[in-house]
C-alpha cells in the first residue's frame, strides 16, 4: 500500500506522505472498505503517533519516524493503562526519573496490545512528581529491545494472545525521543499532548473526550513480573 501511493495521503511529503488533503484519504479508505481489502496493520503508529509527531513532534523526531511507520519499518505500540489506572491517567504510577540526557523508566503497563510485536511503545509516564496529578506526564518514544523492557503475555479468555503486560525497569530513554508532555485539562477528561519544557513551546493537540467503559469482570488472570 505504502509502494501504491496508499499510505499517509492527507500527510505532508516531505515525511513520506502524499501531500493530498483529507478528501483524498477519505476517498482511498472508502474505495479500500469497497472491496473489502485488508485493513492493516501498524493502527496505533499511523492513528496516534504519527498525528502527533506532525502536531508537536521536534523536525528530526518527524523525518525520522513518520516514514518509518508509514513504510511499516516500525510497528508502534501504546502503553498507557496499568493494573491500577487505566482511562484516569491522572492516577499514572509509571515514572520517568531525569538522569543527564536521559529519562530512566521503572513501572508497569496492562492489557497492551501487540507488545510481543512491537519495535516501539508510546510510554506514557510521569516525568514531574512535583507537578498536580494531571500534569508533568511525559509521552515517551520506548525502544522496546531496550534493556530492562520486558513483557509477559496475557490470554485472553478464548485463548488467543493480543495484549501483554509491559515492565520496564531502569529502562534508559534519551531526552530526545520525549515525543510530548500531557497535560489534562480539566482532568482527567480532556488530555492535551503540549512539547516538552526543553523544547520549544508547541501547539497543544486537544484529544476528544473519551467514553468511559463500565468496569467488568476480569476473565483471564493477570501475569506476574518476569521472575517471580
Amino acid at each position: 500500500l505504502y509502494d501504491a501511493g496508499f499510505q499517509g495521503i492527507h500527510w505532508p511529503a516531505d515525511y513520506g506522505g502524499q501531500g493530498l488533503t483529507i478528501i483524498e484519504q477519505l476517498v482511498a479508505a472508502e474505495e479500500l472498505g469497497r472491496v473489502s481489502a485488508p485493513e492493516g496493520i501498524n493502527t496505533i503508529g499511523k492513528e496516534l503517533v504519527g498525528p502527533i509527531l506532525l502536531a508537536v513532534g521536534t523536525e528530526e523526531q518527524k523525518s525520522h519516524y513518520i516514514p518509518r511507520l508509514l513504510r511499516l519499518d516500525d510497528i508502534w505500540c501504546q502503553g498507557f493503562s496499568e493494573p491500577n489506572s487505566g482511562s484516569d491517567l491522572a492516577s499514572l504510577g509509571t515514572k520517568g526519573v531525569r538522569d543527564g540526557d536521559e529519562y530512566v523508566v521503572n513501572g508497569q503497563k496492562i492489557f497492551t496490545t501487540a507488545a510481543h510485536e512491537a519495535d516501539f511503545i508510546w510510554l506514557a509516564c510521569r516525568t514531574d512528581p512535583d507537578a498536580p496529578r494531571h500534569k508533568g506526564i511525559s509521552i515517551l518514544m520506548v525502544d522496546t529491545t531496550s534493556p530492562g523492557f520486558s513483557w509477559t503475555p496475557i490470554i485472553t479468555s478464548h485463548g488467543t494472545h493480543h495484549p501483554n503486560a509491559p515492565y520496564s525497569s531502569d529502562v534508559p530513554v534519551p531526552v530526545d525521543l520525549v515525543a510530548a508532555v500531557l497535560h489534562l485539562r480539566h482532568a482527567p477528561d480532556r488530555p492535551a499532548f503540549g512539547d516538552s519544557p526543553d523544547r520549544v513551546p508547541a501547539r497543544s493537540l486537544l484529544l476528544p473526550t473519551p467514553t468511559v467503559a463500565p468496569q467488568l469482570p476480569l476473565r483471564c488472570p493477570l501475569p506476574s513480573p518476569p521472575g517471580t
